[in-house]
């Protein structure tokens, strides 16, 4: 039985503000630590959210389940002067987003990309794939009868886990700090394995992933690639816009080596007129990259690694409406203690999150991609 064959429909424990400011991942990791030396663990929050996530799911579970509907409800900045914002929480005073946190993280959801919340089984989605004829008839006529087509979306739970290793030491801290130090490492591990199938997903017990999905759209330079130029832009925007795409929605999203070469690329030679700009957000002070108007993400999940005719180390870009982009989320994020793991002897301890992700294309011809970019 798999992991997601055990997810259950999401459940609300029904924490008030208080209980949300004061919810520690680190105090349920050190009563699990406790109790696996065989000692008696301190109450704590955390270690009682996961034993009535067990009684009301009716599954049990070695790790600690975590409350993400009530905690994903948090939206609030905690403060102590602010009575209702944490000034009444004791000890621990922190935010306790854990969905949307992941989602910030994720360069899928900065481009758009839709997130389907709390599901609890398979989801297909009704897509429209051919549209009603239409005919122009004189007096009297017969219209002749068409059809409009259907198809289906599916969207599957697959499981993605990340592993970080920690001192004992460490998880006996109540820091706050050493709190936001495990959730950054967690979810940043989490974030980067999602988007890492998003971009490159086999379609072997994950989905299949934008660079090798053969129903999205896909340009080639030359037998062997070639470098990235103003005509295959234009090219890559024409190809997605023709399939009545809504391109105001469009990103690019490439990887440091394709970006810092368009940076160096004239659109016109002769002119200092550059592929990739940047420009200065001044709302956020953020820097953001733009390609012919369309904004511009990184990420090195998309890999210099791709082989084509003699040439090697070739990379990838992807123009496209993400919000065409489902992403699938069903409710349940168990971290699962390790205290024997290699690092044992040193008195490190693993720590292993997991989440039931899904993903899915509602229209592939929303997207097209270029995977023989020369960068040297």
């Amino acid at each position: 039985m798999g992991y997601h064959d055990r997810v259950q429909p999401p459940v609300l424990l029904g924490l008030n503000a208080k209980e949300r400011a004061g919810y520690s991942i680190v105090e349920g990791l050190r009563s699990m630590a406790l109790i696996a030396e065989g000692k008696p663990a301190p109450g704590c929050l955390a270690f009682d959210c996961h034993k009535s996530l067990e009684r009301l799911t009716g599954k049990s579970s070695a790790g600690l389940l975590i409350p993400v509907l009530d905690l994903q409800w948090q939206r609030s900045t905690m403060q102590t002067s602010q009575p209702n914002l944490g000034g009444n929480a004791v000890g621990q005073v922190l935010s306790s987003d854990w969905i949307p946190a992941l989602r910030s993280k994720l360069i899928s959801a900065r481009a758009g990309a839709r997130f389907l919340a709390d599901l609890s089984s398979h989801v297909d989605f009704p897509k429209q794939t051919g549209v009603s004829e239409i005919h122009w008839i004189s007096e009297g006529q017969t219209i002749p009868e068409s059809n409009l087509t259907l198809d289906l979306v599916s969207l599957k739970p697959s499981d993605v886990g990340a592993i970080v290793p920690v001192t004992r030491r460490l998880l006996m801290q109540s820091s706050l700090d050493i709190e936001g130090l495990i959730r950054e490492d967690l979810l940043s591990c989490i974030a980067q394995a999602i988007d890492d199938v998003v971009f490159n997903g086999s379609g072997v017990n994950q989905p299949l992933g934008l660079l090798n999905n053969s129903e999205v759209s896909e340009l080639a330079i030359g037998a062997n690639g070639g470098a990235l130029a103003w005509n295959h832009i234009v090219q890559m925007e024409t190809e997605v816009a023709v399939d009545n795409v809504d391109t105001e929605q469009c990103h690019y999203v490439t990887n440091a080596a394709v970006a810092g070469k368009l940076k160096t690329t004239a659109k016109v030679v002769g002119q200092d007129s550059f592929l990739w700009q940047t420009q200065l957000n001044p709302l956020t002070n953020e820097r953001l990259g733009v390609l012919n108007g369309y904004p511009g993400l990184l990420t090195n999940i998309i890999k210099n690694d791709r082989n084509k005719g003699s040439a090697s180390g070739l990379s990838s870009i992807v123009f496209g409406d993400f919000s065409q982009l489902l992403i699938g989320e069903w409710g349940v994020v168990e971290i699962l203690l390790n205290p024997y793991g290699a690092g044992y002897p040193g008195g490190v301890v693993q720590i292993r999150a997991m989440a039931t992700i899904g993903c899915a294309l509602r229209h592939p011809q929303a997207f097209c991609r270029i995977t023989d970019v020369v960068t040297a």
